[in-house]
């Protein structure tokens, strides 16, 4: 571990493209189960909690210690790095550093509760005045199922141009293209849109899945009605059953439910290996699906 102004910051570990989004995903469960506390002092109770999602003690502690991203020890026990990043920022910053260290949609009521134990001097963290503050940024999104996002993580466009709206959004006009191909059967008014495009490019970024929408709901015809709303369009993304989002803003769909805000993944054969066999063998069989 590493020391960094007197805390001890897990070491980073590198990991394989296709263990990455298992690792995300054992990561915001964690994350989740942190949420509710103000610190893991007994990784044992901790492991309990996690447990029905096929992570043990052995599995908890080595995750905890290799990324410094989402997780730091302060104070005898385990917390997330993101109270620390957020102690002495301004309110929005610290929203918006919760999530992006989350890596994915949050509850309201967890944000809510996360924020209470980076800012304990407020007494009002209540989900109905965050809901206010949340809407009034174009730092976030609230979607439809009552969760909080990134307005990056979203494709944002209206009537710019193609260009324009390409750079603003940092995608490639290319893979939009190829993504067109793949989609040119979903029917972008249907309220099953998302699904429709899930089913047919899943694995695809959210940002060039919400492009084609917007393609397709915006024409550049000056006169055509502009129907591509960013904000409702990542809401039936994130919600479509066994959809999942991931840490690279991609979005996949599996055959399972989702569960709560954390989607459920198939573990990677040959993730970690430092995990015994008795662990993996009780993390694959969860197959549960997820990227981010």
């Amino acid at each position: 571990m590493v020391l960094t102004r007197g805390y001890t910051v897990a070491n980073p570990t590198s990991l394989r493209p296709e263990e990455l989004s298992a690792r995300s995903y054992a990561d915001r469960l964690i994350l989740q189960e942190l949420t509710t506390m103000e610190g893991a002092v007994r990784l044992g109770e901790l492991a309990e909690k996690l447990g029905p999602h096929g992570l043990g003690l052995d599995a908890l502690k080595s995750l905890l210690a290799t990324n410094s991203e989402r997780f730091a020890y302060h104070d005898r026990k385990w917390i997330p790095t993101s109270r620390i990043e957020s102690a002495e920022a301004p309110f929005v910053r610290a929203i918006q550093v919760t999530l992006e260290r989350f890596g994915g949609p949050m509850p309201i009521e967890s944000l809510a509760q996360e924020l209470s134990w980076i800012r304990p001097e407020s007494q009002d963290w209540s989900p109905e005045r965050l809901i206010r503050i949340i809407k009034g940024s174009a730092l976030f999104l609230y979607t439809d199922d009552d969760q909080v996002a990134l307005a990056e993580w979203a494709f944002q466009a209206s009537g710019e141009t193609l260009e324009r709206a390409y750079a603003l959004n940092q995608v490639d006009a290319k893979d939009v293209e190829a993504a067109a191909k793949k989609l040119s059967g979903v029917d972008w008014r249907a309220k099953d849109c998302a699904v429709q495009a899930l089913k047919a490019a899943a694995p695809m970024s959210a940002k060039i899945l919400g492009a084609v929408a917007w393609l397709s709901l915006n024409p550049q015809d000056p006169k055509a009605h502009r129907l591509y709303d960013a904000r409702e369009f990542f809401s039936r993304l994130i919600a479509a059953p066994g959809s999942s989002m991931g840490a690279t803003a991609s979005c996949t769909r599996n055959r399972t439910s989702r569960v709560g805000s954390v989607p459920r993944r198939r573990w990677p054969r040959s993730w970690p290996r430092r995990f015994s066999s008795k662990t993996l063998r009780r993390l694959k069989s969860r197959r549960r699906t997820l990227r981010r």
